[in-house]
């Protein structure tokens, strides 16, 4: 069966959602609301960590709480995930990060003309590993995606123009000024300037929201 349907996060202040223990695939179905659509900060005892979409830190305790699992359940779990290559897991003394594989893969569209995620990624290896670097780049560069699926066709709009090595050395180059854009549009703007530039991102955001990591979007401007 294909296809996506869509699953509010708000879901979980249904009454029936902690009503009883969970299922495997209801544990499952958590991490997944759990994980960030876009990339942010969180504080844990003092410590800044960094999240990018598909990621979550939550501790093994704060999981067997939530599943009403026991803490040994809810490792075996994780693990059998891990071996099905279906998340990776780093764990820190300060917490668990949990990134789901495959994040973008599970995000459906919402508009009838883009009823799919445009242009599957090319069938060489080399080419698939850095397409998805250049897209997993760009999400992790917007503050506050409007809709996922427009980011995949700004990444396919401008990759024939500039080139798959241009445009991921343009976007690295703007992560490194420490900058992000406000939204997917801003990206798009970046894009065209630069390509309208021979793709030399130089003096040409005048006019493009852009934030600075950390910096609350209501405070800008």
């Amino acid at each position: 069966m294909g296809g996506y349907i869509k699953l509010y996060r708000k879901i979980i202040e249904s009454e029936f959602y902690f009503s009883e223990k969970f299922t495997k695939q209801q544990a499952w179905v958590d991490l997944l609301l759990l994980a960030r659509h876009n990339s942010g900060l969180v504080t844990i005892r003092g410590i800044d960590i960094k999240l990018n979409p598909g990621q979550l830190c939550y501790s093994q305790l704060s999981l067997s709480k939530r599943w009403q699992w026991d803490r040994k359940k809810v490792k075996k779990f994780l693990n059998q995930l891990k071996k099905r290559e279906m998340v990776d897991i780093k764990i820190s003394k300060v917490t668990t990060i949990i990134t789901i594989k495959n994040w973008f893969s599970y995000q459906g569209v919402d508009n009838k003309t883009d009823n799919r995620i445009p242009n599957k990624f090319p069938t060489n290896k080399n080419d698939k590993n850095g397409k998805k670097e250049l897209i997993e780049l760009a999400f992790s560069m917007i503050e506050s995606i409007q809709r996922e699926s427009s980011v995949y066709s700004i990444i396919n709009k401008y990759m024939p123009a500039l080139g798959e090595e241009k445009l991921l050395n343009i976007l690295q180059v703007f992560e490194r000024n420490s900058k992000k854009f406000q939204t997917e549009s801003s990206l798009a703007a970046y894009l065209e300037k630069c390509t309208q530039g021979n793709g030399k991102p130089k003096r040409i955001t005048d006019g493009i929201p852009l934030i600075k990591p950390g910096t609350p979007g209501w405070m800008d401007g």
